[in-house]
């Protein structure tokens, strides 16, 4: 690509995307942003991917310079790490990622399952997801069939099982996506040829064989994540202390008095009768 003698460099010193300098920015409220030949790298794998996913013939993708699965692979390794340092960070989801959680946790966990809705639809982006995945500290996953992490149209499912055996609920996550292949024929979905689906897993919440793992762990990593965010979770309050029961000696001491009360007023019965 001959980026020198692009209008974008125009009146610039430096236009050499291999080298340069590149500024972030992480301000509170806004989204992290990157200044510099990054930037414009990005932008260049971001149009190259989707002139693919929109069934550009061969030639007219990123001029006919792409021509192997390595190159692929090679271009979303620079979206994925690009997409990591931006929005993975520890000091970045701690916030960013901060109100997806307590709205996940809100419609999952504080509600009455018995009257929540039964689906939940939330639509964002790429770096929604990237954020939440990180913030919630999902294992690293891989997406056979397309390169990139975080594809255009995926989505990433919570689902909560029942466990009538053992009467205990159980937390399913799964990434469902398109592979490049889907995405470039604009193949009709369908049960004969469905989106394709990863289960991930969740540290802290150990899944079995069939990808399940604990609620109540689920529910953990989603307070764990809000710990030192505006959004912690409260304390819960202390439970009332129940008033404590008399001592048996109390007990005694009050039967007691109560037969001298009795005995007295029956004695001073018989004197006033005997007088009478």
């Amino acid at each position: 690509m001959d980026y020198k003698s692009a209008p974008a460099c125009s009146g610039k010193k430096q236009c050499d995307l291999s080298s340069g300098d590149n500024t972030f920015s992480a301000e509170n409220g806004k989204e992290p942003g990157v200044n510099g030949t990054l930037k414009v790298g990005i932008s260049l794998v971001d149009a190259f991917t989707l002139q693919y996913y929109e069934g550009f013939p061969a030639d007219q993708v990123a001029w006919g310079q792409i021509k192997t699965p390595e190159q692929w692979k090679e271009l979303a390794a620079i979206k994925n790490g690009y997409q990591d340092g931006l929005f993975t960070s520890p000091e970045v989801v701690r916030d960013v990622a901060a109100p997806l959680v307590d709205y996940i946790r809100s419609q999952l966990v504080d509600q009455d399952k018995a009257t929540a809705p039964k689906v939940t639809l939330m639509v964002g982006h790429d770096s929604n997801i990237a954020s939440l995945l990180s913030a919630l500290q999902f294992k690293p996953y891989e997406l056979p069939g397309n390169d990139e992490k975080t594809p255009i149209a995926g989505l990433v499912v919570f689902k909560r099982w029942h466990d009538a055996k053992n009467n205990k609920d159980l937390l399913k996550v799964e990434y469902v996506y398109q592979t490049a292949d889907q995405l470039r024929n604009a193949d009709v979905l369908s049960l004969k040829n469905p989106p394709k689906r990863v289960t991930l897993q969740l540290a802290g919440c150990d899944t079995d064989a069939n990808g399940y793992c604990s609620w109540d762990q689920f529910t953990s990593a989603l307070n764990n994540a809000l710990q030192g965010t505006p959004l912690q979770p409260a304390a819960p309050a202390p439970a009332a202390q129940p008033a404590a029961a008399p001592a048996a000696s109390d007990e005694a001491q009050a039967k007691a008095d109560q037969a001298s009360a009795d005995k007295a007023a029956d004695d001073k019965a018989k004197a006033e009768k005997a007088s009478a």
